[in-house]
């Protein structure tokens, strides 16, 4: 009887054993799941920003070379800025074959390679991981690879300080050309002939108090934040001189506080009245020269320059200011 109950005790603590030996293996295999996807989810977010950093270091480039007459040599300058990242404890690379050149269409949201005026950079990021305990079993490395495509476009948003707006009409010059030297120099704004003129913006009313109500308050100004106004949306239009509201920027111009001006590019034609709303098309940048409030005439003098990597949203008109910013 005895030796039958010892029998049966040890026949129960064999397949508890046997049960403990299939949980120990099945842990492990889970540990070794766990511990290799999480290495190659960091390595694959370290690969994603191979790719991003290529593509975005590209895009610059290419507008460098574009707008600032640079010759930059695009997949050598996305190769150095890689170098400068790692990947898997080692330094990061990406081959030359994997830089890509071509144009990004904004308005259907496709790459496709080469083109008449490049305008994007696509990047594919490659990386052998080394598997931390996979490799015990045979499975010694993974391959990671992502893409990125960067594009530059003019801006399509923009938070405008100054009270201006200017028409399209003035662009005509640098449309045609694409040079930096044909952006217009306004010899008075707001214009006479109705081509720029003040804007509020998004205020309902368009009178001195909304047109200085975000200049800086150090020189007279409302000192409000201005809204981000887009591409596609109507700003609030008004022409003629209002001299109070001149005088401010005037001010604020003397003092070193406005210097340049991020200012909407309305569809208004040439000599079309400039009032009422328009709509926005783009921004463009000008350096204001000169501010004269009193006497006559009574002007704002600014000249258009290339603006490079603004902050904005992508997929504004190109009126010389412009923003890189990841597409893909």
């Amino acid at each position: 009887m005895n030796y039958t109950m010892r029998t049966r005790r040890n026949e129960r603590g064999g397949v508890v054993l046997g049960f403990m030996a299939i949980a120990l293996l099945v842990f492990m295999g889970l540990a070794v799941v766990a511990i290799d996807f999480g290495h190659l989810g960091l390595s694959a977010n370290e690969v994603q920003i191979v790719a991003d950093t290529a593509a975005t270091a590209g895009a610059r480039s290419l507008l460098r070379n574009a707008k600032n007459g640079a010759a930059e040599n695009v997949v050598s300058v996305a190769q150095t800025v890689v170098a400068q990242n790692h990947v898997d404890d080692g330094d990061a690379s990406i081959a030359a074959s994997d830089v890509q050149i071509g144009t990004f269409d904004f308005t259907t949201r496709s790459f496709s390679g080469g083109g008449a005026n490049p305008n994007a950079v696509r990047a594919t990021g490659r990386a052998t991981v080394n598997n931390m305990v996979a490799g015990f079993f045979g499975d010694r490395t993974s391959d990671v690879t992502r893409d990125a495509i960067a594009a530059y476009s003019g801006n399509g948003s923009g938070m405008p300080v100054c009270p201006i707006a200017v028409g399209v009409c003035h662009f005509n010059k640098y449309k045609t050309s694409g040079t930096c030297s044909d952006l217009p120099k306004l010899s008075q704004a707001p214009s006479t002939a109705d081509n720029s003129g003040w804007t509020s913006l998004f205020e309902g009313s368009a009178n001195a108090a909304t047109f200085i109500k975000y200049l800086p308050a150090a020189c007279g100004g409302g000192g409000q934040t201005p809204p981000n106004v887009h591409a596609g949306q109507n700003i609030k239009l008004s022409n003629g001189q209002v001299n109070s509201a001149l005088k401010t920027l005037e001010d604020c111009f003397k003092a070193g506080l406005l210097t340049e001006c991020l200012v909407p590019i309305v569809k208004k034609n040439c000599n079309e009245p400039f009032n009422s709303d328009g709509e926005v098309l783009g921004f463009a940048t000008f350096k204001i020269t000169k501010v004269k409030s009193s006497g006559d005439p009574k002007f704002i003098s600014m000249d258009g320059i290339c603006e490079t990597d603004a902050p904005g949203a992508a997929g504004g008109g190109d009126y010389g200011t412009f923003t890189v910013s990841m597409v893909d």
